[in-house]
């Protein structure tokens, strides 16, 4: 069975939970801080633990009185002088995994935005100009397949006259200089799958 009672904490924990978990929890569950579904992963940790496998370091959820959130990530280490004892650290990753959300939500509505444009998209490497991905829209404008698009460079697709005309730095220069956001407009001709030629008002934007 898993011996859960806690011995000690120190005021971060007493922070998390806003009230004083060392005069009023001492000697009762530790496992009663976290949310009682995610108790199994912090008792499959510590078994671990103990039979030598490494910490597998649980991201654990803690309701706090006042209703917030907080998100912990759990390590832990026998003592040498009383193995019957677990000492487990808590760190609090709630800003990071929210960063990390809004960063995935962010990219989510680029990948929307992006496939779902009625015009003609790709997305290229600086500065040698590789086709990374491409939407629907200029596929049906190029008559070309996606497979047949990324791994090409620009310049693969654009007509022979216009090639090395788009204003962008060459696989020679420093694209380092260039800031998120710069934007640069031309017009050129692009080779249909057909064979056939099609113009095209290029827009192109920075990315970082």
């Amino acid at each position: 069975a898993f011996a859960e009672r806690l011995f000690d904490a120190n005021a971060f924990v007493d922070l998390v939970r806003q009230h004083h978990v060392r005069r009023r929890q001492l000697g009762r569950s530790f496992l009663e801080i976290f949310d009682p579904t995610q108790r199994h992963l912090l008792i499959e940790a510590w078994r671990g633990l103990r039979d030598g496998a490494p910490m597998a370091r649980p991201t654990l959820r803690v309701d706090r009185p006042d209703g917030t959130l907080v998100l912990l990530e759990a390590d832990a280490n026998l003592p040498i002088r009383d193995p019957r004892r677990i000492t487990i650290a808590l760190r609090d990753v709630t800003e990071g995994v929210a960063a990390a959300d809004r960063l995935f939500r962010a990219r989510e509505r680029f990948r929307l935005a992006f496939h779902g444009a009625p015009t003609g998209m790709a997305l290229s490497s600086l500065p040698d100009r590789v086709i990374l991905d491409v939407n629907l829209s200029l596929e049906k404008m190029l008559g070309r397949s996606r497979d047949d698009l990324i791994g090409r460079t620009i310049d693969d697709i654009g007509h022979p006259d216009d090639r090395g005309h788009l204003p962008l730095p060459s696989v020679d220069d420093d694209s380092s200089g260039l800031a998120d956001g710069t934007q640069f407009r031309h017009d050129r001709r692009y080779l249909r799958g057909d064979g056939g030629v099609v113009w095209a008002r290029t827009w192109v934007s920075v990315m970082d």
